[in-house]
């Protein structure tokens, strides 16, 4: 290929370029990907109401945590805990499946078929409320 060629087809492919920029628009995402921002030194309490199954808690109490079903309390692995609780922070979302309340259900993200997660802090004010599929 001579240079006049190699002219024309970079010339055509810049024009594309900026057709495609032109009438592509903008593409970012139109929703926050950050499922939960929180503090994690300020959670007090983690509610756990898997669907179909028994609720739990992790409740902290003088700096040190314990999982508590019904009137049962364990000690529970601080380190564990922290885990958790760091990587329910990093949860990112990549993308909304359905706007459509109906359709929740499909998806396992309606009250009866997901996983409730309530974080909560000092007094018991919610600091976090999701649901998981």
């Amino acid at each position: 290929m001579n240079n006049k060629t190699l002219g024309i087809a970079f010339g055509v492919l810049l024009l594309i370029y900026l057709i495609l920029k032109l009438v592509g628009g903008n593409r970012e995402r139109s929703f926050d990907p950050e499922i939960i921002t929180i503090d994690t030194s300020s959670v007090s309490t983690v509610v756990v109401h898997p669907s179909g199954d028994t609720s739990f808690e992790l409740v902290k109490d003088g700096g040190t945590w314990y999982v508590q079903v019904g009137d049962k309390k364990f000690q529970a692995s601080a380190t564990s805990v922290k885990s958790l609780l760091g990587n329910l922070q990093v949860v990112q979302a990549e993308r909304i499946v359905s706007k459509n309340p109906d359709r929740f259900a499909d998806y396992s993200v309606d009250d009866s078929t997901g996983t409730n997660i309530q974080i909560l802090g000092a007094g018991g004010n919610v600091m976090a409320d999701v649901i998981a599929g």
